[in-house]
């Protein structure tokens, strides 16, 4: 039952982001920790790819959350119009893919 809740869209992908974030945090504690082994400059090299990993994909996790959430809104809106022509263009055009559109 947990997948099913963190892989609804309509949260934003929350599992996606757990996941990216987890990578962050993973790189923050690890990248310092095989720095260690080699001395002070290599822990603060490490530091610093750990927190630069951590930012990058935190803002990662929250940019595909919310794109996967506003993409989920704008089916749910286009399915609550009740305009079935209007839905049914849109569902098209969704399928077509951003390549072809424009």
């Amino acid at each position: 039952l947990g997948w099913l809740v963190s892989s609804l869209e309509l949260l934003g992908s929350p599992g996606g982001f757990v996941r990216s974030v987890g990578d962050g945090v993973r790189d923050l504690v690890q990248l310092p920790y095989q720095g260690l082994s080699q001395g002070p400059g290599s822990f603060l090299t490490g530091l610093g790819g750990g927190t630069s990993s951590l930012l990058r994909h935190i803002s990662a996790g929250v940019l595909t959350s919310l794109s996967h959430f506003a993409e989920s809104a704008a089916r749910n809106l286009d399915n609550l119009s009740l305009d079935e022509q209007h839905a049914a263009q849109q569902q098209r055009m969704r399928r077509r893919g951003a390549s072809e559109i424009g």
